[in-house]
C-alpha cells in the first residue's frame, strides 16, 4: 500500500473526532511528514525506489557501506565490468533475515574495485510502506496540520463553515498536535536504523 494522500489525512482527522478545510490536510503536510518520518527513523527513502547509485570506493577493504538499504540488485558494475551476485560481491543485512535490506556489499577481493562502484537496484526499508508506517505519517501530519491552525487561532479565533456544517476551533488544537506528534514519532523510532554506522 503506498504512502497516505491527503484525502487519507483528512480521513484521519475526521476519523479522530477533528474537521478541518481540506485545504490545510494538503499534499504539502503529508509529503512534509513523509519526509520527517524518513529522517527519524533513518532510511531514506523508506518505501523502495529504483534508481542508480554511485560510489567511489576508496576502500582499504572489501566492505562497501551504502549509506542506505539495497532490497534488491539489479546490477553492479566496477571498471566496467558487471560482477555476480553470489560469486563476485555478497548483500550485507545487518539487520538479519531476507526481510530487510542490504546496507553493504562485501566483494570477493579488492582487484574487481575500480575506483568507482555503479548499483542499479530496489532503495529503501521496505517496498510497500507497512500499516504502522503509514500511520505514523497520518500522524506527524495530522500534527503539521493542528499546528498550522493552532498558529491561527493565536492571532484570531478561527471558524470554518461549509454548506450547514459550521465548526469554531478552540486553542487545545496546539496539545492534540503535540499528541499526535509524539505518537508519530514513536513510531518511526519502531524503524530506527541501527546499522547507519557503517
Amino acid at each position: 500500500m503506498p504512502w497516505p494522500t491527503a484525502s487519507d489525512l483528512q480521513a484521519f482527522l475526521t476519523e479522530s473526532g477533528l474537521t478541518v478545510p481540506a485545504e490545510l490536510a494538503s499534499t504539502d503536510r503529508v509529503d512534509a511528514a513523509i519526509a520527517e518520518f524518513e529522517s527519524l527513523s533513518g532510511w531514506k527513502p523508506f518505501a523502495a525506489i529504483t534508481s542508480t547509485r554511485h560510489f567511489r570506493t576508496g576502500l582499504r577493504g572489501t566492505l562497501l557501506p551504502l549509506g542506505a538499504g539495497l532490497l534488491a540488485v539489479e546490477s553492479v558494475v566496477s571498471g566496467g565490468k558487471t560482477l555476480t551476485e553470489g560469486q563476485d560481491f555478497w548483500l550485507i543485512r545487518h539487520l538479519g533475515g531476507e526481510d530487510f535490506p542490504a546496507e553493504a556489499i562485501e566483494f570477493g577481493c579488492v582487484e574487481m574495485l575500480a575506483d568507482s562502484v555503479v548499483i542499479t537496484g530496489s532503495w529503501g526499508r521496505m517496498e510497500d510502506p507497512s500499516p504502522a508506517a503509514r500511520l505514523g505519517v497520518l500522524q506527524l501530519a495530522a500534527s503539521m496540520t493542528l499546528s498550522s491552525l493552532a498558529e491561527q487561532l493565536a492571532v484570531r479565533p478561527v471558524s470554518w463553515q461549509e454548506g450547514a456544517s459550521k465548526e469554531t476551533f478552540s486553542r487545545d488544537l496546539g496539545k492534540i498536535g503535540a499528541a499526535f506528534r509524539s505518537a508519530g514519532e514513536r513510531i518511526a523510532r519502531t524503524f530506527l536504523r541501527t546499522a547507519a554506522g557503517l
